[in-house]
């Protein structure tokens, strides 16, 4: 049948035509960006999938990035921390060379001065090395939140606890909890080796306990030994769990690394654009939309058929 009210057959094809130009849209989009899955609407459960991988994996890299400067901390209070290990070890060592009696007691004063000299550096070592902008050597670190780096966003497991002791070589604190120093063990009451306390003794070399550590005379020579001495074995102590700390976060900033590369390649399958597929996609609307144009052209001029018989 001829007729004009209804050109069926422009219809059939502008509808064909809408779909194509609709379906190209989408491909040269997906083209355009690289990604197959840009909204929700390309494919909900892929869409939603994609975005709590890139989370994780972005979450991961930022733990990664947490545990770093964890180990930046770490080496700097190593590298403080052997300093320190050096100035005690020479301090014995002016301890021992003053018990010989071969001294005279104006020899003695020298080497005092020198040792309240190197206690005066430790001092300053312990109370201004600082890791960003903070002195965490002069301080204690031992449950809390304090000492506590939050390594991922997943609370299973993703937060690394420290403990961390105070490296000064004084820190008489009136409740000194146990372990919180690096040179003693408990309270200045309870043991009076407990820390090296920075007051110079005067020439006479007053025998005391705490304050005023010397080298002048033998009684304080005895405690200066017992006190570098377990001096040493908290600084060695100390050194040896930073190390172990650094080995855990070593490890654990391994495993996030691989986490992350895993969640990517995930994400990379199911949200990236396969081009070769999506080009030949492209192709077919293109050469489909062709098609239906030129049938659109020649559905309206069907009606020249009309014309001719009316003439």
């Amino acid at each position: 049948m001829i007729s004009i009210n209804t050109n069926t057959n422009a219809a059939v094809s502008q509808n064909v035509l809408r779909e194509s130009s609709r379906a190209t849209e989408k491909v040269m989009q997906r083209l355009s960006s690289g990604v197959r899955v840009n909204s929700a609407a390309d494919n909900t459960a892929n869409f939603a999938m994609a975005a709590r991988m890139e989370a994780f994996s972005r979450a991961q890299n930022r733990g990664l990035q947490n545990l770093n400067e964890g180990l930046s901390m770490l080496q700097t209070f190593t590298a403080t921390g052997k300093v320190i290990q050096d100035i005690v070890i020479r301090i014995r060592e002016l301890t021992l060379q003053a018990n010989t009696d071969t001294l005279a007691q104006n020899d003695r004063a020298a080497l005092n001065a020198e040792a309240f000299q190197l206690l005066s550096e430790w001092s300053n070592l312990a109370n201004n090395t600082r890791w960003n902008g903070k002195a965490m050597m002069a301080q204690s670190w031992g449950g809390g939140p304090a000492n506590t780096f939050i390594i991922g966003a997943d609370s299973q497991g993703n937060n690394a606890s420290v403990t961390l002791r105070d490296w000064r070589p004084a820190t008489n604190e009136a409740n000194a909890a146990a372990d919180s120093s690096i040179n003693g063990f408990a309270t200045p009451a309870a043991n009076p080796f407990y820390n090296l306390a920075l007051v110079k003794a005067d020439e006479n070399g007053t025998a005391n306990m705490i304050a005023g550590d010397n080298i002048l005379h033998a009684a304080d020579r005895t405690r200066m030994l017992a006190k570098t001495n377990l001096t040493l074995q908290g600084i060695s102590d100390e050194l040896s769990r930073y190390a172990i700390y650094a080995e855990k976060f070593e490890y654990v900033a391994k495993t996030f690394a691989e986490d992350a590369q895993l969640s990517d390649m995930s994400r990379s399958k199911i949200r990236d654009l396969n081009y070769a597929e999506e080009v030949s996609s492209y192709s077919r609307a293109q050469i489909i939309t062709q098609a239906a144009t030129a049938m659109i052209a020649q559905a309206n001029s069907s009606s020249q058929t009309v014309m001719a018989l009316l003439s």
